[in-house]
């Protein structure tokens, strides 16, 4: 039971013992009581709307604030730099090296990738291989320790972040949801992306599991929702959100996990028609998903190899 219920029930149970009171003082008939909760309870109502707007608004900055936290410290060099500006999304790799912190092993040793756009690639690797680090530096979440990340010839070290990042969905293997109704979550809080959204809920097979719900697209979900949707379910959002934004290049990380095969079968179709828009780059164990790509490369001992299947 939510705060917010327990607070409307507090609310009218005030509202039916003080009037009580007035009944049997004989200052109120039990007509006057009745009129009394229902106006009470036709009052609750909008303000438990602004409430839930309020509440949304509140989650919206908490995100934003706790993203500004991650990115603020490498954000404060970058902000004398020049905006990136609209992407095509041609990748290249020149020489990179990556290890953590403290940390003597190199996850990564001198890759050199060069990736056209509109172009689909895969990464193959064992566990723990740097398949999801690889990722996450295309994804200017990690900078290189050495070397260059090229995006559309221009070394990304030289701009700021945050147009490269709007243009970048990188579809990793979690993902939670924001606490608000399943639109605002796919739509981002935007208005402007419901059609977009609309659109990809249908591609996915989204939209006919959402319909099987009391209150579809209204349903509210993430914190202390009281709808519970199934892994899957919530897998599928989350891909849907990261590709609203209509991204020049999509990181797909072993993002088909938890779906069932007519949610996969949806999912390659979906990569198949953003690759004529987008360059896409592909790490998963499934076969369906890696014959998409044209190119592919296995992560070895921090070695970038180009591999040829069937042969």
């Amino acid at each position: 039971m939510t705060i917010k219920l327990i607070a409307n029930q507090l609310v009218m149970v005030l509202t039916i013992a003080i009037g009580s009171l007035y009944v049997i003082n004989g200052t109120m008939t039990l007509g006057g009581l009745a009129a009394c909760a229902l106006l009470v309870g036709r009052i609750i109502q909008p303000l438990n709307r602004g409430l839930g707007v309020l509440n949304r608004w509140q989650t919206v900055n908490i995100v934003r604030e706790q993203l500004n936290s991650i990115w603020g410290l490498r954000n404060q060099k970058r902000l004398v730099l020049p905006s990136f500006g609209e992407i095509k999304g041609e990748l290249e790799l020149k020489n990179v090296c990556f290890r953590y912190q403290n940390d003597s092993k190199w996850i990564l040793n001198h890759i050199n990738l060069a990736i056209p756009l509109k172009t689909i690639i895969s990464i193959v690797g064992a566990e723990q291989s740097g398949k999801t680090t690889l990722l996450n530096i295309l994804a200017t979440i990690l900078e290189p320790t050495s070397g260059q990340y090229l995006i559309d010839g221009r070394d990304v070290s030289e701009y700021q972040l945050k147009d490269l990042r709007h243009q970048i969905a990188y579809l990793s293997q979690g993902g939670d949801l924001f606490r608000g109704t399943i639109m605002e979550n796919l739509s981002a809080f935007d208005e402007n992306n419901v059609p977009t959204a609309h659109r990809i809920s249908q591609l996915l097979g989204l939209s006919e599991m959402i319909a099987k719900l009391p209150n579809g697209y209204d349903t509210v979900v993430g914190d202390r929702a009281v709808e519970s949707l199934s892994v899957g379910m919530i897998r599928a959002i989350v891909i849907a959100r990261a590709l609203v934004r209509k991204p020049k290049v999509v990181l797909f990380d072993e993002t088909n996990m938890n779906l069932d095969m007519q949610s996969d079968i949806r999912l390659r179709n979906v990569l198949l028609s953003l690759s004529k828009i987008a360059t896409i780059v592909i790490v998963s164990h499934r076969p369906s998903i890696v014959k998409l790509a044209s190119v592919h490369y296995e992560l070895k001992d921090g070695k970038l190899i180009q591999v040829i299947y069937g042969k």
